[in-house]
């Protein structure tokens, strides 16, 4: 009998925090829109802030890769990865002061956005969005 309760309260602590993590998931998101303009105008102005900005991208990307791999959506995982991935270089290298590879990097940042959006998230009728 405790065996069969600890399991259940198993079960339901993993659906809890997996719920958590999609109750999170628009604020990761929020993350990563937000500090995207910022490390864009960082690049482009030649400033040290691109580093600080792209890397709450990384941080917000390690996040939803971990969602992602959660539910096993392997697509999403990888583009997940690779953001995180390019987000890291752009940080990297705007710390080095190479702010052409940190723009050749955010290049590759904001092209994996597309294809995961147009895939995995869906436009709601009041303008919001809600995952697929």
């Amino acid at each position: 009998m405790k065996i069969r309760i600890g399991l259940l309260l198993a079960v339901f602590s993993l659906g809890a925090l997996l719920g958590q993590d999609e109750a999170q998931f628009p604020s990761w998101m929020k993350t990563v829109g937000g500090n995207m303009g910022a490390t864009k105008k960082a690049i482009e102005a030649k400033s040290a802030d691109a580093a600080t900005s792209a890397a709450k991208v990384a941080d917000a990307f390690d996040k939803v890769h971990g969602f992602y791999k959660s539910k096993a959506v392997a697509d999403a995982e990888q583009a997940a990865a690779t953001a995180k991935a390019a987000a890291a270089d752009v940080a990297k290298f705007a710390q080095a002061g190479d702010f052409e590879k940190a723009s050749t990097a955010f290049a590759t940042l904001g092209g994996t956005c597309k294809g995961c959006h147009e895939a995995h998230r869906e436009k709601g009728a009041d303008g919001s969005y809600k995952l697929k």
